[in-house]
Order: C-alpha cells, then sequence, then structure tokens
C-alpha cells in the first residue's frame, strides 16, 4: 500500500515511516495537517496514519478536509494517532471521518494489524468498485441492447390494430419487455380476428417467445386461414422454434358479422365472458385446450366454441397475470376483483373500471406477472354494399388465357383449406386488394354451400331454432367426420364477354339443395341467406344449374370494385 504519514514530530515521523517500509509498504508524509491535504491530493495514498494535535491543521480538520477530497466510489482508510484519550474526542475523530484510532504512546504490532485489517477491506472495496464498475457498464449496455430489442420488436410485431372502434384492450407489463400482445386484423372476406397471446414468464425471454406467433397470426389471416388453422400453426411453429419449456397461453377469437356469431379457441387462458349491454353474462368461454406449445401436432385439438349474439354485447378477455395479481397480504386479485358494480358500468367504461380496481388491489405491491385485459364489441350489423369510386379503375386487358381446376376427394373436403390457396392463386394473376376481398366472399359462399347443403344434407333453418346456430355448428363437426363418400370441383377461369370476367364453377356430387329460396332478400331477423344475398350483388350474374349442386359466378375484372360495408 501507498501510506501517508502525517506527524508534527519528526521522531516519531520517522520511526513510524521505516517501520511502515519494512513491513513493505511505500509512505509519503507531511508534518502538519495542511502539507498531508497537499500530499494527499498529489500522491492519492491507499491509506492515512494522522497525528491529531498538529499546526496549520490538527488531524480532525485535516481528514475532514481528505474525506471532501475523495471521490464516493474511493475508500481511503484513515487511522488517527492521538494522545486524547477522551470519549468526547474519539467521538470527534470518527464524526471526522476517520475510520480506527491509536492511543498513543503507539504499540506498533497493533498498528500493524490494523494496517493489515485495512488492507484486507481496501482490496475488497476496490474488488467491489470494479465490480460496480463492470455493472454500470453492463447495464449501460443492456439498456442499449434494450432499446435496439424494443424498436425492432416493434417493427417486427407493431402492425396497427384494426378497428379500433371494436377492439380496446390494456397492457401493463411487469418490466421493460412484456410476454402479453392483443392484436387483431381483418381476414378477405371481412370476418374480424383477436388474439390475446400471454407467453411463459416476462421480459424479453416471453417476448420473443411472442414474436413468432403474430408472423403466423397476420400471416394466415391475410390469407383467409380460419383461427382453428391458424392455432394448429401456431403450435407447430412454437414447437419447432422454442425449448419444451417454453409455451404460450391464448385466446384466439373470429367474429363474423354476416352471421353475427363468435368463434373461440381458449388454450390456457382464464375464462372468456361475453356481456350483454346491461353486464349479464350471456355466455362463458373456459379453456378446454392446452396452451399452444405443450402438444404434439398429432394430439393437438384446434376444436372451436361458436355463439351467435341475439343482441348487441361485449367480450371480455384477460391474461392469468390479471387474476394471479397478489396483494401485500397474498391474496390474489381473482374473477371477485373485478367489481360488482361492472354490471351498472357502461360498456365502454368496463376496462378502465377493471384496471383501476386492480391497481387498488396491488397498492404499491410489485406486479409479477404482465397483464392485458381486452374488450371486443359485438354489434349488429347488415352488410350493405357500396360502389366504390376509384380515382383509376383497375383495369388488366392482359388476364391471360388460363383456367384452374381443383377436385377434392371426401379426405381433402375434411382436411384442407383450399380458399387460402384460390386466394393466393388470384392474388398472383393481378387482382388487387378490394377484387381479392370480393372474390374471397364469393368463393368462400359458394364452396361453403356446396360442402354444407350438397355433401352434408345441413339445412339452415336449424339457425331459427333456440341455439339453432351452435346446433347447426355441431352437427357439421359430426357429419364431417363421418363423411365418407363425395367431392367437389372448382373452377376458375377468365372468360371474354366485351370485358374480362372471372368465372367461377362449383360442382358438388351431393343430391343438391333449395338455392331458390335462398339470397333473394337478407335482413337481421334471418341468420342465413346473406352470403348469396352478397355473391348476387357482387357478381355481374350467379347461375343455379340441376338440382343447385352446381353453380356459376361471373365476376367482373375490369370495372370498379364494389365494397362490403358492414354498418350499425
Amino acid at each position: 500500500m501507498k501510506i501517508l504519514v502525517v506527524d508534527d514530530n519528526r521522531l516519531n515521523l520517522i520511526t513510524t515511516s521505516t517501520l511502515c517500509r519494512t513491513w513493505g509498504h511505500s509512505v509519503v508524509t507531511a508534518i502538519d495537517g495542511g502539507q498531508a491535504v497537499e500530499r494527499y491530493q498529489e500522491e492519492r495514498p491507499d491509506l492515512v496514519l494522522m497525528d491529531v494535535m498538529m499546526p496549520v491543521l490538527n488531524g480532525f480538520e485535516a481528514t475532514a478536509r481528505i474525506r471532501a477530497l475523495t471521490e464516493p466510489t474511493r475508500w481511503v482508510p484513515i487511522i488517527l494517532l492521538t494522545a486524547l484519550g477522551s470519549e468526547e474526542d474519539l467521538v470527534r475523530g470518527i464524526s471526522s471521518g476517520a475510520d480506527d484510532y491509536l492511543t498513543k504512546p503507539v504499540n506498533f504490532t497493533v498498528l500493524r494489524e490494523k494496517i493489515r485489517v485495512m488492507e484486507r477491506i481496501s482490496a475488497i472495496q476496490s474488488q467491489l468498485t470494479e465490480s460496480l464498475a463492470g455493472l454500470c457498464d453492463y447495464r449501460d449496455k443492456a439498456e442499449a441492447e434494450q432499446q435496439l430489442a424494443t424498436h425492432v420488436m416493434d417493427r417486427i410485431v407493431g402492425y396497427t390494430h384494426e378497428d379500433s372502434e371494436l377492439v380496446s384492450y390494456r397492457l401493463i407489463p411487469a418490466t421493460n419487455f412484456s410476454g402479453d400482445r392483443v392484436t387483431s386484423a381483418r381476414t378477405p372476406g371481412g370476418d374480424l380476428h383477436v388474439a390475446l397471446l400471454d407467453a411463459t414468464g416476462h421480459g424479453l425471454a416471453a417476448a420473443l417467445n411472442i414474436m413468432p406467433m403474430i408472423e403466423v397470426f397476420y400471416g394466415m389471416t391475410e390469407r383467409g386461414f380460419p383461427i382453428s388453422r391458424i392455432a394448429v400453426e401456431m403450435n407447430r411453429k412454437i414447437r419447432r422454434l422454442m425449448p419444451r419449456e417454453y409455451f404460450v397461453a391464448a385466446i384466439l377469437v373470429s367474429v363474423e358479422f354476416a352471421s353475427n356469431t363468435i368463434s373461440v379457441w381458449n388454450g390456457g387462458c382464464p375464462t372468456a365472458i361475453f356481456l350483454n349491454e346491461q353486464g349479464e353474462i350471456l355466455r362463458s368461454f373456459v379453456s378446454t385446450h392446452p396452451p399452444l406449445g405443450v402438444l404434439v401436432e398429432s394430439a393437438f385439438d384446434s376444436t372451436i366454441e361458436v355463439y351467435q349474439w341475439p343482441n348487441p354485447g361485449q367480450l371480455l378477455m384477460c391474461s392469468d397475470g390479471l387474476l394471479e395479481a397478489e396483494d401485500a397480504q397474498g391474496f390474489v386479485f381473482g374473477i371477485n376483483g373485478i367489481p360488482q358494480t361492472l354490471l351498472e358500468c357502461p360498456p365502454q367504461e368496463r376496462l378502465e373500471r377493471i384496471i383501476a380496481a386492480f391497481h387498488q388491489h396491488l397498492d404499491h405491491s410489485p406486479q409479477l406477472d404482465d397483464v392485458s385485459l381486452v374488450a371486443l364489441e359485438c354489434l349488429d350489423f347488415c352488410p350493405l354494399i357500396t360502389e366504390v369510386a376509384l380515382e383509376t379503375p383497375h383495369v388488366n386487358h392482359d388476364t391471360g388465357q388460363w383456367h384452374l381446376g381443383i377436385r377434392l376427394g371426401h379426405k381433402e373436403v375434411r382436411t384442407v383449406d383450399v380458399l387460402p390457396f384460390l386466394l393466393d392463386w388470384c392474388r398472383q394473376i393481378g387482382l388487387d386488394e378490394q377484387q381479392l376481398s370480393n372474390f374471397f366472399i364469393i368463393i368462400a359462399e359458394l364452396y361453403n354451400n356446396a360442402v354444407d347443403h350438397g355433401l352434408l344434407g345441413l339445412d339452415s333453418r336449424i339457425k331459427l331454432e333456440p341455439d339453432g346456430f351452435e346446433r347447426y355448428i355441431h352437427l357439421r363437426s359430426e357429419r364431417l367426420v363421418a363423411f365418407q363418400d363425395g367431392h367437389v370441383i372448382v373452377e376458375l377461369s377468365v372468360v371474354n364477354e366485351k370485358s374480362p370476367l372471372l368465372r367461377v364453377r362449383v360442382v358438388d356430387s351431393g343430391p343438391g339443395f333449395d338455392h331458390l329460396s335462398y339470397g333473394r332478400t337478407t335482413n337481421e331477423q334471418t341468420p342465413f341467406g346473406r352470403g348469396i344475398f352478397l355473391v348476387r350483388h357482387l357478381c355481374r350474374k350467379v347461375e343455379f344449374l340441376g338440382r343447385g349442386n352446381e353453380v356459376i359466378a361471373y365476376y367482373p375484372l375490369t370495372e370498379a370494385s364494389p365494397k362490403i360495408n358492414f354498418t350499425n
């Protein structure tokens, strides 16, 4: 160590200095308090042996000056060597900044041991200082990396939420990164898809777990896949990319406004509830599946629950971070944490009321998990067709001469989603986004009619019965599983009748259905027939042939594309 020895008695100064050198230390000397402060600034010693009774500045004053000059991150021990032995003097010395003292005459054996103790403490202090500097550097780098990661993740998964007037949500992260994510998007046919995702844990690891799920959700929704298939692909993706201990609880929702129906897949999330405008619970969607990433693909169940709302309402969903939040006494927020006043609360105020109750419950206790809360408005809509006046109408005279034909047997009807493939084909041949949306409505309606009515023999009048829509969906699932004989043919081609038309032909091998009674009119009281009504208005011509098991529709490619609006 470098030791500053301060004493106005030259004999004491020489003796103490000589002994310190003998013990292996380097020595710097000063003969009064003022010189001690100067030498301390010049030499930056590791330890100070300070006499008390000195001219210029006494030991107490010099110690206080030295302490004022020392950086907060550097510790330099000061040992007072004093003939003053009163308790008051010792307290004064410690108060001035000294760390220890020895009374004169000094016992040099004790002094040597005190110096060794200070040397060990100083070494530990130096290590701590170095560790602190390393931690500060690590913190600075981590903060910079977090800022970069946040920017990149926001760019990757920060898609614009559609239908903000229908989807409201609150995200309260436990750390800088949230493992919860709420997102929404429209299918080409106008259905609204909403996903609430809650990854294992929280922070950056959980947020990284969410990223591939977001990509799957948007990509497959854009291509027209149903949420059941989206759930399958999400499960496959997370199992392929993430370690087995990471999984994602999820609620996937699809809202079909043409039929006032909501479809829900709940895997590991708290129960979602559908409330009417008065706050009464009309339907609960409990978790009937494990989270995404738990099951292998062969064991994965993509079954959804379908509910047709009789009157406008609101679907409330949340992550378990809300219900499992603990207060200072360890009590969880739970379902009882949602105030009973929610029954009298206007729908647009429910989220804020629940969040306020959540913060009141925590009462400054630490939040241990990410929290997400979603309100999805389910209103009564009826379709309205609007002619869109384009500044430059989409005209593509070079449509080519092509014909696409697909035949799906009973196995393919059960397992293949053919609609996204057909949509991708039409995107590649040059249809714009509005034309693709209209085409999806057309092909989805004609294909589903061929399967439901032509092959499975379902009667849409079932939907008029109490809980008829859910019964219809249940019957469809049962008959589709048992379906063993039959096929559907889908053909697309371009024909020219003064202008290019996209010709859509769908044929099924079934006995046909009463197509004449469907789709001539539509109203809010009829839970079926709206699809064919829309098809007739989007196409220049729609022909049902034979018993109704063959239909041909002609969609214009050179006119301003009509747009389907869903108005309240």
